[in-house]
């Protein structure tokens, strides 16, 4: 865990003229990340689900995917890391199986109890205070306290799993592998036949188990995929819609222009406009 990516959130200290609470911002990490919220309240959404956070609330963002803030209260605080989630998780498989990983992809909230929150948030003041005074060993100190905090996230997360829902099935393992393979190839392949030859499977036996095990249809997956990714470059006025277009492997804006209507019933430009 890199100890420089642990920090603090507190909207209070931002005014309304540098953000619009009305706005949705789309958060996405190629690491894995958690947020702990400790005051106020965040409402985000991954793949359609929405979650509600509030003090004690831990999120984990699965690495790669995307969250979408949808609201917060001007009070919302918290504590924000990106960590080698996996690392630990290969050393808990001792006393729990989480092998599926798609169940935190699929589980990212649970809300902790008192003694879960306070464990984690001595552990952070610990952290902070031999930051704030550096000594001869803090160099070694500073990553091995940043390492228990992540132990105790970790931790307190299994506590409250459902031991019955971990353990994958062979529909879990397809899923699992398909979703890898998207997060490496949406931009470029956009055709359910890829995927599902990836893994030597029939395209209507493939589409069959993800439907079944994740309630969604490949191509809507990918479709998913893309828009999200769309709009996160449509947001960003220094990339024109050619060059957006060409980034996720369109033959032409107007093709581009037409998939991003379809599925969103705008156009790229009036997205653009309405951000």
């Amino acid at each position: 865990m890199d100890s420089d990516y642990i920090a603090h959130i507190d909207l209070r200290r931002i005014t309304a003229a540098d953000i619009d609470a009305s706005s949705q911002a789309v958060i996405r990490f190629e690491q894995h990340a958690f947020f702990l919220c400790t005051a106020g309240q965040v409402e985000v959404e991954m793949d359609g689900a929405v979650y509600t956070i509030r003090r004690g609330g831990l999120y984990i963002y699965p690495g790669f995917a995307a969250t979408v803030v949808r609201s917060f209260s001007p009070d919302t605080q918290g504590v924000i890391a990106r960590a080698d989630f996996d690392f630990v998780l290969s050393l808990l498989n001792n006393v729990v199986d989480l092998s599926n990983r798609l169940y935190i992809r699929f589980n990212p909230f649970q809300q902790l109890d008192d003694a879960q929150f306070n464990r984690i948030m001595q552990v952070i003041e610990l952290y902070e205070r031999r930051r704030a005074q550096p000594t001869l060993l803090n160099a070694t100190i500073v990553p091995a306290i940043a390492q228990v905090l992540l132990y105790e996230v970790v931790e307190a997360y299994v506590a409250n799993v459902d031991r019955a829902a971990i353990h994958p099935t062979r529909a879990d393992e397809v899923f699992q592998t398909f979703f890898v393979s998207l997060h490496r190839h949406f931009r470029t392949h956009r055709d359910v036949a890829f995927y599902a030859a990836e893994q030597c499977l029939s395209q209507r036996y493939f589409a069959t188990i993800v439907h079944q095990r994740s309630g969604r249809a490949p191509a809507r997956w990918i479709e998913m995929f893309v828009i999200t990714e769309a709009k996160r470059l449509l947001s960003q006025s220094a990339i024109s819609i050619k060059e957006v277009a060409a980034a996720l492997n369109f033959p032409s804006q107007s093709f581009f222009g037409r998939y991003f209507k379809r599925l969103t019933g705008m156009s790229p430009a009036e997205f653009r406009r309405s951000t």
